[in-house]
């Protein structure tokens, strides 16, 4: 009936920081007894999620999915945002975990949020995951001093020219900064 079970990593992981890379890491880290690592992530066609309406996006699609297969989860689910937009957390659950990943559990920051407007946090997923026997791993958040390492915090040093530490939170192994 379903394809082998499966851990999946929670997130829109633009530039696939440190932070994000810490969720990768946790997912990869919670697949036993031949469970597969996976992302599930979206990509943005007309509607932009009111979290990254207006903002530049560190990566596009395509290298976003290069630095994730990069750190070696190479199954990816990515529907267009306005797939599931509109859904309640318990829909999100039940249409795309259960049905489309088969999730034995998720991974997620511990600021994630999802469902409709965002409305619903990780305590949130987690009694809806309760239903479906999905286990919800909620990752700390990286700082940097006192600062969160978030797509924003990046966006905000490369507009004040720090591209230094910028591409190190990108953890940016190869190129140039002029590249940014």
């Amino acid at each position: 009936m379903f394809n082998k079970k499966r851990v999946a990593a929670l997130g829109f992981f633009d530039g696939v920081h440190l932070g994000h890379q810490r969720i990768l890491l946790e997912t990869k880290k919670a697949c036993t007894n031949g469970v597969e690592p996976c992302v599930f992530t979206y990509r943005i066609k007309s509607k932009v999620p009111s979290s990254k309406y207006g903002k530049v996006m560190l990566t596009t699609y395509e290298e976003k999915i290069d630095k994730i297969k990069k750190l070696g989860i190479d199954c990816i689910f990515a529907p267009y945002f306005e797939e599931f937009a509109d859904l309640t957390a318990d829909e999100f659950v039940e249409k795309f975990l259960v049905d489309v990943v088969n999730a034995e559990a998720v991974v997620c920051g511990e600021n994630f949020k999802c469902g409709k407007n965002r409305s619903y946090d990780v305590v949130d997923l987690k009694k809806v995951c309760e239903n479906y026997d999905i286990k919800v791993i909620s990752v700390p958040l990286l700082k940097i001093g006192h600062q969160v390492i978030s797509s924003s915090l990046i966006r905000n040093l490369i507009k004040e020219g720090d591209k230094t530490l910028a591409f190190r939170l990108l953890n940016v192994a190869t190129g140039k900064e002029e590249d940014f």
